[in-house]
């Protein structure tokens, strides 16, 4: 969907009348005195928190940093995308996501719809798309919920022309961090890495701490090769400090340090926390699964790289990785 007809949708101004209060808002388990689900009209949902009106009429306020997710009451075109993705049928699930976005009329949940269209198109390798989807999210609302959604790169692979051309004009949107993190993100494997990491040294002292903790994470990248023990303990706490949710690609990166330093053990370690506790990118899922049983391979563990690589198969089998893991896995000698 072309931006201008993206923000129009999100930003026109619709009148809302509730159907059922049927929306439900997912707690951590044990939060809430043990309830962890609340249901009702969610109201809104934004960096600012959720506001929900319970059954009683009563309007709840709750912390964005309390909720686990936000699961609304769905059209018929939303339920529709959704199992469309869940079958892996990443064009209709984007058609869905259109139309469910060009019809619902609460703000927070256009939102929620672009944020699955970020994913949509992340996933079928449509990254400029997935980059102006997330910017138009993101001018709505700076810090969302939804931002770890950002179609960062972390894999060392170099972008195609298109995607140059079109992270040069998020790095010269100065008005807006996050398309700057985008684009020097996506241009750091670039003739242009330069003017990225000195834009990144720039946001990694930003007052949005996700931005901040991003942008650090990134520069990580131009120091795999040359970071010491030290450095990687660093980076480590780092990690644990940043939101759960923004946490994968940073291990990502922590474990291509560790493969350049020649610790299996390390760099599967994080890399599996990728793959595992971290599946919703799943390209990234599958190159960790890759590259994890790669240096466990070379380590001599042969047994465990061979489960790795059969694992990404089942998990990932439409990912680029996956014919890599069977040519892994057919080369792979298992113990007698």
């Amino acid at each position: 969907m072309p931006r201008l007809s993206i923000c129009a949708v999100l930003l026109a101004a619709t009148c809302y009348t509730a159907a059922s209060a049927a929306d439900r808002v997912i707690l951590p388990s044990g939060d809430d005195g043990g309830a962890g689900v609340i249901t009702g009209e969610v109201l809104e949902y934004s960096s600012q928190g959720l506001v929900v009106r319970l059954a009683n009429g009563r309007e709840r306020k709750i912390a964005a940093e309390r909720i686990e997710r936000v699961e609304p009451q769905r059209s018929e075109a939303h339920a529709t995308a959704d199992d469309a993705l869940a079958r892996g049928d990443l064009g209709a699930a984007i058609d869905g996501y259109r139309q469910a976005l060009s019809r619902e009329p609460r703000r927070w949940v256009r939102r929620q719809l672009l944020a699955q269209l970020v994913g949509c198109y992340r996933r079928s390798g449509q990254v400029d798309l997935a980059g102006e989807t997330f910017l138009v999210l993101a001018r709505d609302d700076p810090a969302s919920p939804h931002f770890a959604c950002i179609p960062l790169a972390w894999s060392p692979s170099p972008p195609n022309p298109a995607l140059v051309s079109r992270a040069t004009r998020w790095l010269e949107a100065t008005d807006q961090p996050a398309a700057v993190l985008l684009g020097a993100s996506h241009l750091l494997a670039t003739q242009q890495r330069g003017d990225a990491a000195a834009r990144l040294t720039d946001l990694s002292g930003s007052a949005n701490p996700i931005i901040a903790s991003l942008s650090a994470a990134q520069l990580w990248r131009t120091q795999t090769a040359t970071a010491t023990p030290a450095d990687l303990s660093r980076w480590e706490s780092a990690i644990e400090n940043m939101p759960e949710s923004v946490r994968v690609g940073p291990y990502f990166v922590l474990g291509l340090a560790y493969i350049q330093k020649g610790d299996a053990d390390a760099a599967a370690m994080a890399l599996l926390r990728v793959a595992f506790e971290y599946p919703q990118d799943r390209n990234l899922a599958a190159e960790s699964l890759l590259r994890a049983g790669e240096i466990l391979d070379r380590a001599g563990h042969a047994d465990e790289a061979l489960t790795l690589f059969r694992e990404l198969g089942e998990r990932y089998p439409d990912t680029p990785f996956a014919e890599q893991a069977a040519r892994h896995a057919a080369t792979t000698t298992q113990s007698p």
